[in-house]
């Protein structure tokens, strides 16, 4: 009997392993350098920016909350001329929020409530995809009826002198 001895592989197992991960290791290297001359290149979106419209909309949303608060505050919206500078002034936001586009939010105020937008890329009224308006969602009615139980309420926009009792309701309608 003739016994020979096994025969070895080519490459040891470790061997293997090394030029596996070499392998690996290349080829997601060269992805990572795709993907930086891609974006660089404007072919592919700006990783991790929050879309314009989105980023838009959070702000409208910030903006509408502390509406609310300010509302409850002072008893009626703040007024055209007043703006979104008194949301600041009275410490409901930290700062004056500027469009994705770098633009101040346009504030109007009626007999409906505030109206808050932003006009998109063009900076005009109006348009479509990128150049169209985002707007503030409306501030619903029933909040705006109700009566703050610790503020005074307001007739076209300047509070009553004296505050009313907590337990007293509202003595006239708020516009």
């Amino acid at each position: 009997m003739n016994f020979t001895a096994p025969s070895r592989p080519p490459y040891s197992p470790w061997r293997v392993l090394v030029l596996l991960l070499r392998n690996i290791l290349a080829v997601f290297g060269g992805l990572v350098v795709l993907c930086i001359l891609l974006s660089s290149t404007g072919v592919l979106p700006h990783l991790g920016e929050i879309p314009k419209d989105e980023r838009a909309m959070e702000d409208l949303r910030a903006i509408r909350t502390a509406l609310k608060r300010y509302y409850k505050q002072q008893g009626h919206f703040p007024s055209v001329q007043e703006g979104i500078p008194a949301l600041v002034a009275t410490r409901h936001l930290d700062r004056i929020p500027t469009d994705p586009w770098g633009r101040e939010y346009d504030y109007s105020l009626d007999d409906k409530g505030p109206h808050v937008r932003a006009y998109g890329a063009d900076g005009a009224l109006g348009g479509e995809d990128s150049d169209a308006d985002i707007e503030m969602d409306p501030i619903e009615a029933e909040f705006i009826n109700s009566s703050p139980a610790n503020v005074t309420p307001a007739v076209n926009g300047v509070p009553d002198a004296a505050p009313l009792p907590r337990a007293a309701p509202a003595s006239r309608p708020l516009h």
